[in-house]
């Protein structure tokens, strides 16, 4: 199941437009700084912040001047079931950016866990 899951991701992911960046990160155990330095290293981004609060702006300011041209960056979320609780409220935080009224972020949320 997890490689069907991981192969339907990939095609997704493939089949966007050039132009539109995005970020697939497993987000097993992982805390807020770690979320949001994947998702930054996903961007493109190679860089080593010193707070969670310095990653999170650099993060608000990408996605904030991409959605502006059009081009809301893609998050994809793997395994969301097991994003700690710190990681989800950074999540939230990010899903509620706006620009003219529109997301600045898109978010794919995936899990194999059922109900």
């Amino acid at each position: 199941m997890k490689i069907i899951k991981l192969l339907i991701i990939h095609e997704f992911v493939s089949g966007l437009n050039g132009d539109r960046s995005h970020a697939v990160v497993d987000g097993n155990q992982l805390g807020a700084q770690q979320f949001v330095a994947q998702v930054l290293n996903g961007f493109g981004f190679d860089v080593e912040l010193n707070s969670l609060n310095e990653a999170l702006g650099m993060l608000r300011v990408y996605a904030m001047q991409q959605a502006a041209v059009s081009r809301a960056p893609l998050i994809v979320v793997e395994n969301i079931h097991s994003l700690s609780p710190e990681a989800m409220n950074v999540l939230c935080e990010v899903a509620a950016l706006k620009v003219r009224q529109e997301s600045a972020i898109k978010l794919l949320l995936v899990s194999d866990r059922s109900a």
